[in-house]
C-alpha cells in the first residue's frame, strides 16, 4: 500500500510540473522570476548530469528519459517566456 501511495504522489508531482510548464508558456513573468527559474534550470541540469555520471548500472537511473523530456519542455517554456519578455518590454 505504501508503494502505491508514493507512486501516486510521484504522478501528481509530474502532472503538476507539466501544468506549470504550460503556464510558463502562457503567462508573462517578471524578469526576477524568470532569472530565478533560469538558475533553477541550470541547477537541475547539473544535478541530472551528476546523477547520470555516478550511476554504475543503467537501470539505477531508469527515469532518465522521462526526466529529460520534462526538463526539455521546461527549458523550451523558459525560452519562450524570455523571448516574450525581451520583445515585449525590451529588458
Amino acid at each position: 500500500m505504501k508503494g502505491l501511495s508514493l507512486r501516486r504522489h510521484g504522478e501528481v508531482f509530474v502532472v503538476s510540473g507539466i501544468v506549470l510548464v504550460v503556464g510558463l508558456l502562457v503567462l508573462p513573468l517578471p524578469s526576477q522570476v524568470l532569472d530565478l527559474l533560469l538558475a533553477l534550470s541550470i541547477a537541475s541540469s547539473l544535478v541530472v548530469l551528476l546523477v547520470a555520471l555516478n550511476t554504475s548500472k543503467p537501470l539505477e537511473f531508469s527515469s532518465f528519459p522521462a526526466l529529460l523530456l520534462i526538463l526539455t519542455l521546461y527549458r523550451l517554456a523558459l525560452n519562450v517566456s524570455s523571448t516574450r519578455l525581451i520583445l515585449g518590454q525590451g529588458e
